[in-house]
């Protein structure tokens, strides 16, 4: 594959970023997740607290294409394999988490205001003011 693939210590200064600025806090329970379980950005906006069971130290990523009720209401959550599946966390994902704050909606992430994160929203925000900020330590 030609897909670029960050090396650890640009994850790591994307991380410190995002918890050195306040207004990119949301952004890093985000970014953990997507960088130590390998889940796409539109599994990850999708994720419920319920998906996350921290104690088996497991994440569910639901393909719920099946469901006619789900498809019914239009809140039908879907991967690219077209199938379900359960990723191990790692532990400091899990103490990462259980930092994040929980929200009454139940969805395990939320943008910079507070609402649903949008895929694009959050693509946007993590190159204009993470990922460009510090291409000149990695060039």
């Amino acid at each position: 594959s030609d897909t670029y693939c960050f090396r650890s210590e640009q994850v790591d200064a994307m991380r410190q970023r995002c918890r050195q600025q306040p207004e990119l806090h949301w952004m890093h329970p985000l970014l953990a997740t997507l960088a130590m379980t390998g889940i796409r950005i539109g599994e990850a906006q999708g994720l419920r607290w319920t998906d996350v069971d921290l104690e088996a130290g497991v994440l569910h990523v639901a393909d719920e294409r099946a469901s006619t009720r789900k498809r019914k209401l239009h809140n039908v959550r879907t991967t690219k394999g077209k199938r379900g599946r359960t990723i191990p966390l790692h532990p400091e994902l899990i103490e990462v988490l259980k930092e994040a704050p929980r929200h009454v909606d139940g969805y395990l992430f939320h943008g910079p205001r507070g609402g649903r994160i949008k895929q694009d929203t959050a693509r946007t925000i993590l190159l204009r003011d993470v990922i460009r900020p510090l291409a000149d330590r990695f060039p």
